[in-house]
């Protein structure tokens, strides 16, 4: 007598999906991932980016912040008590426009572009004001005043 395994009626399912899973986009044959990651509780901004929150915060406190990759870019989303920032950074190549568009897509939805001040040049500031050469390649803050 031949036994045979019982196929299934239903197709193989994840039971739950990552929270990432809805921060998906495809756009150009491209498909990109905004994935949150995990921040230790002793983390600390001042010490994960010293001189880019230095040339935007000072001294001041910052109230949350979250930690996310798209593909090689670390995008920080910084909420101050009276400013929200977002800073993308790169450690080999510069920032492309897509990869901005899409993080202001998902982090900042209900924010026109026009009330946004993006600055692309901010590594050269940054490096200018704190006399030291950044360890990334480029640095891309976005401010919502």
């Amino acid at each position: 007598m031949v036994t045979t395994r019982p196929s299934r009626s239903r197709p193989l399912t994840l039971r739950f999906l990552p929270r990432w899973f809805t921060l998906t986009h495809k756009k150009r044959g491209d498909l990109m991932k905004l994935i949150q990651n995990p921040i230790r509780l002793n983390a600390s901004l001042h010490k994960m980016l010293p001189n880019t929150m230095r040339y935007l915060y000072n001294r001041k406190p910052v109230k949350f912040f979250e930690l996310y990759t798209l593909g090689s870019v670390h995008v920080y989303y910084v909420e101050g008590f009276d400013q929200v920032d977002v800073v993308l950074t790169h450690d080999k190549r510069t920032i492309k426009d897509a990869e901005i568009d899409f993080v202001l897509e998902k982090l900042l939805p209900d924010t026109p572009k026009a009330d946004l001040k993006i600055d692309h040049a901010a590594k050269s500031e940054i490096e200018h004001e704190v006399h030291r050469k950044l360890k990334v390649h480029d640095v891309v803050i976005i401010e919502k005043a």
